[in-house]
Parts: C-alpha cells; structure tokens; sequence
C-alpha cells in the first residue's frame, strides 16, 4: 500500500502496479468504505459501484494519479 503523505494528501508510489486500483474496479460485489481503529472496524458505509468508481476517482485525482475532469457548462 503506497504511504500517504498526511500534509499533501499525495502517494508515494513505488511500482506501478500499485496504481492498479486506478483503472481497475472489480465486478459487481460488496463495496464499503471503512474505517479502522486499532485493527477493529469501527464504521462501515455500504455503497453502490456508481458510488465507488466515484469516489476511486476523485482520489486518484487528490493523489495526482488522474488529471481532474471538470464539468464543462
């Protein structure tokens, strides 16, 4: 898992096949985000796959894995 830098919010990418997760989403599964706290799950949110490429997306971006997309009006 690529370290995060906690002031930029960038990743630090070793390999690229740890960018994997840009350009692959899985099949229709289970998709949550969840947060852990000591190695115990302590908050889950179920979401749908519209709900996850989304959010997969938008961190790319953050991590300067994908140029930002802007709606154009």
């Amino acid at each position: 898992m690529p370290e995060i830098d906690q002031n930029t919010a960038a990743a630090t990418v070793a390999e690229p096949s740890d960018t994997a997760w840009v350009t692959e989403t899985p099949e229709e599964l289970e998709y949550q985000l969840v947060v852990y706290d000591q190695s115990i799950s302590s908050q889950t949110v179920e979401l749908t796959r519209a709900e996850y490429i989304a959010l997969k997306d938008h961190l790319a971006v953050i991590r300067g894995l994908k140029p930002c997309e802007r709606a154009t009006t």
